[in-house]
């Protein structure tokens, strides 16, 4: 019985150090999202999600995509269309991505883009986690737009892996 006591109490106390771990083991997962970013670091970046497709959606504000409709039937937003043809991106409230893309959208740029994170809360159980948090993109010292974002983070066995990212989209 002793024993049962002992170990259970040990239980009891590691807990805390594990979730402490694992929220520090997160933390890290943001800080080395927003370096890769500044580094245009495709590998480091890559690393930081699971294997094969990642659910990676943008939501446009009410505002912003009302705006975006009005602009793409206003008189320059259709010369544009003409101009370009099948390459005109028609308005749409969400789109699809995908991490690579986006890094490498990031690569291609010539301006230093970044990201800045804050107000970080994460929740986990050691197995699934979700990190929140608001977020400002830069290019350049031009902000582009802001938000809230989410990742859903899995404990791979080898580490937390992001499986999917869902943020919104405020311009300017």
């Amino acid at each position: 019985m002793n024993k049962f006591l002992l170990f259970t109490f040990i239980l009891l106390i590691s807990k805390p150090v594990f979730a402490d771990n694992d929220e520090q083991a997160l933390n890290e997962i943001v800080k080395s999202f927003e370096t890769s970013i500044i580094n245009k670091d495709k590998s480091k970046f890559m690393e930081l999600f699971v294997e094969g497709t990642v659910s990676w959606v943008g939501v446009h504000t009410k505002t912003d995509y009302e705006n975006e409709l009005k602009w793409a039937n206003s008189e320059a937003g259709i010369e544009l269309k003409k101009k370009i043809g099948d390459k005109f991106r028609e308005p749409a409230k969400y789109r699809h991505s995908s991490p690579e893309v986006f890094i490498d959208s990031i690569i291609d740029n010539t301006k230093q883009p970044k990201e800045e994170i804050s107000n970080v809360k994460i929740v986990s159980d050691g197995e699934v986690a979700i990190i929140y948090f608001d977020y400002i993109f830069y290019d350049g010292k031009r902000k582009v737009n802001s938000g809230k974002e989410n990742w859903q983070l899995i404990n791979s066995g080898n580490g937390w892996k992001i499986n999917a990212v869902n943020f919104s989209i405020a311009r300017g």
